[in-house]
C-alpha cells in the first residue's frame, strides 16, 4: 500500500456523507489520486468490491449498520483478492474504543473527527511521508499509530508484546528497537530499557540524540521515584545485546594463519556470537556453506589454494549474500573496484581490535538488512537487477534517487537501469550515455550499458562496454566468461580462447569457467578440449542453451552447414552416460535438418535419438518423426508457424457475468507483517466489549464475481 500511496495509483473508495465525500474526493484528486469512487454506505462499497479490487478504502466504522467497517477488515483478512487493500477508519471520540480491535484485524490508519480540508490534506501527507520512510513495510506505518493509542491508554504490557513481535520481524532495526524502550521501562524492566538505549546508540550513531532524550526521561522519573542505582550512567552487556538484536548467531572466519583464526574466534565469542566456524582455506567452506547459511563472513584477502577475490565470487555464485568483512593488511586502492562490485561490506586492517570489529560488524549486518548507505543500497539494487527481481530493483532504485547530493552521473545511471527494466532500451541507452559523459570510468554504468546494447542486438558496442569495465575490475571472472561468449558471437574465436584462458588462470575449477571453456571449444571446433571439459561439468543446461542459440543464429543467417556442424560437435563431445542431453541435442539437430528440408537426414537422427533408450523427450521426438515420415511419403514440405505475441480477444460481442462462490477462509494465508499489524498485535480479550467481539467474528455476506468474455476461447 505504501507504494500505491507514493505513486498515487490506488483506486480509492470513500464511504461518507455526500458533502464530506465530495470534499475528500476533491482533496485526494489534488494530491494525485485520480481514481476515486464515493459510496453512501459500506454495503454499496462491498457490492463494488465483488467485481474490482480497490487499493485504499476510507470509511466510517458504522458499527450499528448491517454492513460495517469491521466487515471490510474481515474481508481483507479472508480473501486473497484484497490482500493488498488497505482500510482507514474515520472516527469520532466516542468510537476510539473500536480502534485497537481494528488494528488487530489489519487496520491501516485512522482519521479523527472533526476534520476539514487542511487537516485531511495534512493527514494524507503524513501517511505518504511515513510510507516513503518505511518503504513497502505498511506494518511500520500502522505501528506508529497503534503505539500512540497503546501509550495513551497506558496498555504497557500489550505495547511491549507488540514491539517484541515487531522486532522479531525487523531484527536490529534501530527505530523499532527505540520504540521498545518505553514499554520496557513502564512494565518495570528498567535495566533492560537502559541497556536497550545503549545498544541503539551502538547500532546507529545517528540516533544518539533520540536515545539520550528517552534516557533522560527515564532518569528524571527514577529521581521522582527515589531511585538512584546508576543505570542512567552506564549499563552492562550492551555489546552482547546488540549482537542478539541483530540476530547474528553464526559467523565464518577464513584465514590461513591459525593464530589469527584463534584470535578472531575469541573476539567474536566475547561479542556474544554463538557459533564461530573456522577455515584455513576456502575449499571445505565451499562444500559446506550452503548448509551453514552464515549470518556473517570474515576472511583474509590473501588465502592459500583459493585467493580471497576468487572465494568471494564463488560464494556469490552460490547465492551466499551474507555480509562479508575482509580483515587484511595488504588490501590496497587497486582492489577497491572489485570490493565495491561484489558488495564487500567492510575492510578492517590487521591487527584487529575489538572496538573496530564491533563497529564494522554492526555496520555490515545493519546495512545488509536495512540498507541506508548509498553503496549498500546500490549493491542491493544491482543484485536485484541481475536476478531480474523487478519489484525489488525498482524499490532500491527509487531509494537511491532519494539520496540528497546524488551526482548527475549516478542519477542518469539509475534512471537508465529503470528504463532498461521497463524494456525502454533506446531511452535507457540515451540515459546511460549521458551518465558516461559525466564520468566515463563508472564500472556500473558501463555494465548496464553493455546489457542495453545486447538487448538492442549491438554486440560490438556491448563488447566494448564490458571490456572497459573489465579493465577497471580485472578479477571479475563472470564478466570474462561473458566477454569470451560475445567474441564467439562475433566470430572472433581466437580472442575468445585467449579470454577463457585468462579466466581459467584465475580459477580453473570454477563451474562457470568450465562451462565457458566448453562453449568456446564447441564453437571453435576444438572437440578434444570440449570433450575433456564437458566430462567435468555437473550440469549441461547452460552449454546446451548456448549451443542451441548459436546454432539457430547460424541457421537464420543461412549458415546451415555451420549450424549442423555445431550440433554434431556437441554430440561427439558429450560423455556417454548423458543420454537425455544427447537426445535433446539430436532433436535440435533434426529440427535444423527439417528447416533445411533435409527430411531423410532428420529421420535418421531422430531414430538414433530413440535408440539411446528411455529419454525425457521421447514424445516430442516421436511427434517430429511422424511428421518427417509423412513429409517424405507425401513429398510435401513441413511448415512451422512463426511465434507471435499474444493479443487480447478481438470482436467481443458482449460481456456475461458469472458468479463464482468461493471459500474465502481457505483462499489466503497472511504472514505477519503482510497486512499492517494483523498477526503482530493481539488486543487483550478482556478489554473487549461483547459488541466488539461480535463485530470481530462476523463474516460479511460476500460473493466474488468474475467478468468473463463471451466467445473467448476460455468460455464453455
Amino acid at each position: 500500500m505504501s507504494h500505491l500511496l507514493e505513486e498515487k495509483t490506488a483506486k480509492v473508495y470513500i464511504v461518507e456523507s455526500a458533502t464530506v465525500r465530495g470534499q475528500i474526493v476533491e482533496s485526494l484528486k489534488k494530491v494525485g489520486f485520480t481514481e476515486t469512487l464515493g459510496f453512501p454506505n459500506i454495503k454499496d462499497a462491498l457490492k463494488a468490491m465483488e467485481v474490482e479490487t480497490p487499493g485504499w478504502i476510507i470509511c466510517n466504522i458504522l458499527p450499528d449498520d448491517e454492513v460495517n467497517g469491521f466487515h471490510l477488515l474481515r474481508l481483507c483478512v479472508a480473501h486473497k483478492a484484497f490482500k493488498n487493500t488497505r482500510v482507514s477508519f474515520i472516527v469520532d471520540e466516542s468510537e476510539e474504543s473500536y480502534l485497537l480491535p481494528a488494528f488487530e484485524l489489519g487496520l491501516f490508519s485512522y482519521l479523527m473527527k472533526p476534520f476539514n480540508k487542511d487537516s485531511f490534506d495534512k493527514w494524507v501527507k503524513r501517511l505518504t511521508a511515513a510510507a516513503k520512510e518505511y518503504g513497502e513495510k505498511d506494518s511500520l506505518v500502522s505501528a506508529d499509530l497503534l503505539r500512540q493509542m497503546l501509550k495513551k491508554e497506558e496498555r504497557y504490557g500489550s505495547w511491549l508484546d507488540f514491539e517484541k513481535k515487531l522486532t522479531s520481524l525487523h531484527p536490529g532495526m534501530p527505530q523499532v528497537l527505540l520504540n521498545t524502550a518505553m514499554p520496557l521501562y513502564k512494565v518495570g524492566e528498567r535495566a533492560k530499557a537502559y541497556q536497550l538505549l545503549d545498544q541503539i546508540k551502538i547500532l546507529d550513531k545517528k540516533m544518539h540524540k533520540e536515545a539520550d532524550s528517552i534516557k533522560e526521561l527515564f532518569v528524571n522519573e527514577d529521581k521522582e521515584n527515589g531511585i538512584e542505582d546508576g543505570l542512567g550512567q552506564s549499563s552492562v552487556g550492551a555489546v552482547e545485546g546488540v549482537i542478539k538484536q541483530l540476530g547474528i548467531k553464526s559467523c565464518i572466519v577464513v584465514d590461513s594463519d591459525k593464530t589469527q583464526l584463534d584470535l578472531m574466534k575469541n573476539l567474536l565469542g566475547e561479542l556474544g556470537i554463538e557459533e564461530v566456524r573456522l577455515y584455513e582455506t576456502g575449499e571445505p567452506l565451499l562444500d559446506e556453506v550452503s548448509e551453514l547459511n552464515p549470518d556473517l563472513i570474515f576472511m583474509e584477502w590473501q588465502l592459500a589454494v583459493i585467493p580471497g577475490p576468487i572465494l568471494i565470487q564463488r560464494l556469490r555464485e552460490k547465492n551466499i549474500n551474507a555480509p562479508i568483512v575482509i580483515a587484511s593488511s595488504v588490501l590496497n586502492d587497486n582492489d577497491a573496484a572489485f570490493v565495491k562490485e561484489f558488495g564487500v561490506s567492510a575492510v578492517i586492517k590487521k591487527p584487529v581490535e575489538q572496538q573496530e570489529l564491533l563497529e564494522k560488524l554492526v555496520w555490515a549486518v545493519q546495512e545488509n538488512k536495512y540498507p541506508r548507505d548509498y553503496s549498500s543500497t546500490d549493491y542491493k539494487f544491482r543484485l536485484a537487477v541481475d536476478a531480474n527481481d523487478v519489484g525489488q530493483a525498482r524499490a532500491m532504485g527509487k531509494k537511491m534517487l532519494s539520496y540528497e547530493g546524488l551526482s548527475e552521473e549516478n542519477v542518469k545511471r539509475v534512471e537508465a537501469t529503470l528504463a532498461y527494466l521497463d524494456g525502454n532500451y533506446e531511452e535507457a541507452k540515451n540515459l546511460a550515455v549521458q551518465a558516461l559523459r559525466c564520468r566515463n570510468d563508472n564500472i556500473f554504468t558501463l555494465s548496464i550499458l553493455g546489457k542495453i546494447f545486447l538487448k538492442l542486438k549491438n554486440t560490438e558496442s556491448a563488447l566494448f562496454c564490458f571490456e572497459k569495465a573489465q579493465l577497471l575490475s580485472p578479477l571479475n571472472i563472470s564478466r570474462l566468461c561473458q566477454l569470451a561468449e560475445l567474441n564467439v558471437d562475433l566470430g572472433k574465436g581466437e580472442e575468445a580462447k585467449e579470454i577463457v584462458s585468462s579466466a581459467s588462470e584465475l580459477d580453473e575449477s570454477s563451474e562457470k569457467v568450465q562451462e565457458t571453456t566448453a562453449k568456446v571449444a564447441l564453437a571453435t571446433g576444438d572437440n578434444d578440449l570440449a570433450k575433456e571439459t564437458m566430462g567435468k561439468l555437473q550440469s549441461f543446461t547452460n552449454v546446451v542453451s548456448f549451443l542451441n542459440n548459436k546454432a539457430v543464429a547460424y541457421a537464420q543467417n543461412n549458415e546451415i552447414a555451420e549450424s549442423l556442424k555445431l550440433y554434431q560437435n556437441a554430440i561427439d563431445s558429450l560423455p556417454e552416460d548423458q543420454i537425455d542431453v544427447k537426445a535433446t541435442i539430436k532433436y535440435n539437430l533434426a529440427m535444423a535438418h527439417v528447416r533445411a528440408h533435409e527430411y531423410q537426414e532428420a529421420e535418421q537422427i531422430l531414430r538414433l535419438a530413440l535408440a539411446l533408450g528411455e529419454v525425457k523427450l521421447k514424445n516430442k521426438i516421436n511427434n517430429l518423426l511422424a511428421k518427417t515420415e509423412s513429409a517424405i511419403k507425401n513429398g510435401k514440405q513441413l511448415r512451422f508457424a512463426e511465434a507471435k505475441d499474444s493479443a487480447p480477444p478481438q470482436n467481443i460481442e458482449a460481456e456475461e457475468e458469472v458468479v463464482v462462490e468461493e471459500n474465502m477462509e481457505s483462499e489466503i494465508t497472511i504472514q505477519p507483517g503482510e497486512l499492517c499489524c494483523y498477526m503482530i498485535y493481539m488486543d487483550e480479550q478482556n478489554k473487549k466489549s461483547e459488541q466488539i467481539k461480535k463485530l470481530m467474528t462476523r463474516m460479511p455476506h460476500f460473493v466474488f464475481r468474475q467478468v468473463i468474455q463471451k466467445n473467448s476461447r476460455f468460455a464453455s
